[in-house]
């Protein structure tokens, strides 16, 4: 009998921990539930099997991709889930939770956080918890449970809140970078750390896995790039027959001014730097996939709404 009640314990404590999770789990992805992260999280609000192209990284990302000016200009469903320090084993889970949804058939990978290292132990006790988080949200949000409230214990998890700017980061202001030439070519080559290297690898095997196409970019930023990462990322992209855009490369091919188009001193683009990127980006992805112009079709009005709210964003 003892083997029986060992197998009912662990029954229950299952059970409880379920409805715990329940419970705790942010009752929509609005900030003011609790939620993490609500810019890159915002994408869960998007409908099933809306989305084609999922692009992830840090700050740089979101700062210089705007999906709906590829929405507008081509009609392909986009969304930058990027997130300030955004480490590469995020971007990896990030991916792999949205397969499923809306089977994209291309990720984007801005890949200053191949290169964003915090220590070891650091990067293995995130790790962990978020294969915990993947199953268990309790580890996650456990803090919530002073804040809950009846909501918590009679409301269904949802994503309700869709973000219109579609995770890109809307900024104006400049701050010019006035430094010298950045990407003096050479021939020496940045190394990768072995676990930022090991999910780099994950996230190629994850994308071949589901037939969906990897771009690796690195956007505009004198302050995060040189010439010896360019080279790491362009040996990386051969070796797996992957294509790579270097911005930081072609800058005089979309008249990126450092004068005009950078927000803090050449860290990251304003919305002037994003739009010419995002531009350079279209015309890209159009001539090198085969993704489809979902405008005027069915299933995706919101998408027709949210550019004309983007435009009231941007004061168009």
């Amino acid at each position: 009998m003892k083997w029986f009640r060992r197998i009912l314990f662990a029954l229950i404590l299952i059970i409880l921990l379920c409805l715990a999770a329940y419970v705790v789990s942010p009752k929509s992805n609005a900030g003011e539930m609790g939620i993490h992260l609500t810019d890159a999280d915002d994408i869960y609000a998007e409908c099933k099997n809306t989305l084609d192209i999922f692009a992830v990284g840090n700050s740089n990302l979101f700062a210089a991709m705007t999906p709906m000016q590829l929405w507008e200009d081509y009609g392909y469903t986009s969304y930058a889930a990027g997130e300030s320090n955004q480490m590469i084993y995020r971007s990896y889970f990030l991916l792999k939770s949205l397969i499923d949804k809306h089977k994209p058939k291309l990720c984007i990978l801005e890949t200053d956080v191949v290169f964003q290292y915090r220590s070891t132990a650091s990067d293995l006790q995130s790790i962990i918890s978020e294969y915990i988080s993947e199953d268990f949200p309790l580890f996650e949000y456990h803090n919530r449970w002073k804040k809950l409230t009846e909501r918590d214990f009679t409301t269904v998890p949802s994503h309700n809140r869709p973000n219109v700017l579609k995770g890109y980061e809307y900024v104006t202001y400049s701050n010019p970078y006035t430094g010298g030439e950045y990407m003096n070519e050479t021939e020496n080559i940045e190394s990768f750390h072995k676990i930022q290297k090991f999910f780099l690898d994950k996230i190629t095997e994850l994308c071949k896995e589901n037939d969906i196409e990897l771009l690796l970019i690195d956007v505009p930023s004198s302050k995060s790039w040189s010439y010896e990462k360019h080279n790491a990322i362009q040996d990386y992209a051969d070796e797996n027959g992957l294509k790579f855009i270097d911005f930081n490369i072609n800058r005089d091919s979309f008249g990126i001014d450092w004068n005009t188009d950078t927000r803090d001193g050449g860290w990251h683009m304003n919305h002037s730097g994003a739009v010419k990127v995002t531009e350079y980006l279209g015309k890209f992805l159009d001539e090198n996939y085969h993704l489809p112009d979902h405008r005027g079709e069915y299933g995706f009005e919101q998408w027709a709404n949210d550019l004309a709210e983007y435009k009231k964003t941007i004061g168009e």
